[in-house]
């Protein structure tokens, strides 16, 4: 009896309690280059340089995450030439080529919805998809993964938002 009223509780848990309407717009860019290397001064510094380079407003792709230890970096290839040069120096823990971005922005009351961004990378876990770097701003979420898994997870995606929101 127990463990039939914690499946009841498990299904409930997985249906959001949103207080709006939340809105969404998911996005892919491919052709990804993604690497990660030890932190120090200066490499931050440099890759300021990137900045000028890269324009989102013609396609191009940029998220750069300083942590206190690595920065992780993924940017559109076609700048791969000019990250390697900016970091031919420092010490690389990772770099990974042709990988996929898919992004997911909201709108709407997306605050106020507890467990939306676990459950859409539960979801993702749930189908075997690697999630090689996660990026978040307030109002996007960002996953980099496989090129080979970029189709599925668009599919995941887009069935979760339209399954459970």
């Amino acid at each position: 009896m127990a463990i039939r009223r914690y499946a009841d509780d498990l299904r409930k848990s997985d249906k959001f309690n949103h207080k709006g309407k939340i809105d969404y717009e998911i996005s892919m860019k491919t052709n990804i280059y993604d690497v990660n290397f030890v932190r120090n001064y200066q490499v931050v510094n440099n890759l300021a340089l990137l900045y000028d380079k890269v324009k989102p407003g013609k396609g191009d792709f940029l998220n750069l995450s300083v942590g206190s230890h690595e920065v992780s970096l993924a940017v559109s290839e076609k700048f791969r030439s000019e990250v390697d040069e900016l970091i031919k120096n420092e010490e690389i823990l990772h770099t990974k080529e042709n990988m996929v971005a898919i992004t997911i922005s909201f709108s709407g009351d997306f605050l106020k919805t507890p467990g939306i961004l676990y459950m859409a990378t539960r979801k993702l876990a749930w189908e075997n998809i690697n999630l090689t770097e996660i990026v978040s701003t307030m109002n996007e979420l960002t996953f980099v993964i496989e090129k080979e898994d970029s189709i599925k997870a668009l599919d995941v995606l887009q069935s979760f938002f339209d399954e459970e929101i």
